[in-house]
């Protein structure tokens, strides 16, 4: 669309798209009766969320084991558009064909993650999902023909998406099963702090990075830097925080 429609075109389009999701989320509102919280309850929410986030040490791993990866991860994002366009002369629809393909990554993850779960364990499958975040190196070593520049970007945005997606559904299954109802909000609240926290800072330390030492040297880094949720699911796993009794669901 950026290419055919031009980019305002393009931005208001997705923006509609947004607009069609407020939409349907308000036609699926029903009854949900709350508590008014007082200051003393809202302390007593936030330190009971803390504390049951920390007694699941598997949904802890989980957690800052990407949290580490969305940190370098927006990093990445600062640069990987104009490292395409700059460095590698790639068109916005070629752009749009690698974002096509790695978005097969997080559909597959959805369709395997029981059965791969439950053939080959949640602890070995979350560490090699971990490794898969390591997809975004493909994308400074990325070279050759045209073609094949889209290919390898696109294959390692899909291992990326299909690592993240699984790890994700582990976790919303440990918590389904391992939290108390009356927690889930507030554990919720913790896990995206942690998740989504560090990623505005990477995104600057990744843009600090590209105007000191070059686009491809950066992306370069910062993609080894997004397989630092490596060691936090091996160590888990090593100790058996990441078991699953059954396989995980879909949510």
């Amino acid at each position: 669309m950026v290419q055919v429609l031009t980019a305002p075109v393009a931005v208001a389009v997705d923006s509609l798209s947004f607009l069609v999701a407020a939409l349907l989320q308000a036609c699926g509102r029903g009854p949900d009766p709350a508590p008014v919280p007082t200051e003393r309850q809202f302390k007593l929410s936030v330190r009971a969320g803390f504390a049951a986030f920390r007694s699941h040490r598997g949904i802890v791993a989980i957690t800052f084991g990407k949290g580490s990866f969305e940190f370098f991860q927006w990093g990445v994002l600062a640069l990987y558009v104009l490292y395409g366009v700059r460095e590698l002369g790639l068109s916005p629809a070629e752009l749009g064909v690698i974002a096509m393909i790695g978005s097969l990554g997080p559909l597959l993850a959805g369709l395997v993650t029981t059965p791969v779960s439950r053939r080959f364990g949640t602890s070995a499958t979350s560490v090699v999902a971990a490794i898969l975040l390591g997809g975004n190196l493909l994308i400074p070593l990325a070279s050759g023909s045209h073609l094949l520049v889209i290919l390898t970007i696109g294959a390692g945005q899909f291992l990326l998406g299909l690592g993240v997606v699984y790890l994700i559904i582990l976790r919303s299954t440990m918590l389904q099963r391992t939290v108390e109802p009356q927690l889930l909000g507030r554990v919720g609240s913790v896990i995206h702090l942690v998740d989504w926290g560090p990623g505005p800072l990477g995104g600057l330390f990744g843009g600090l990075l590209g105007s000191a030492i070059g686009l491809r040297p950066a992306l370069l880094l910062l993609g080894i830097g997004t397989l630092g949720a490596v060691p936090w699911l091996a160590v888990a796993a090593a100790r058996g925080h990441l078991a699953v009794r059954d396989s995980p669901e879909s949510h």
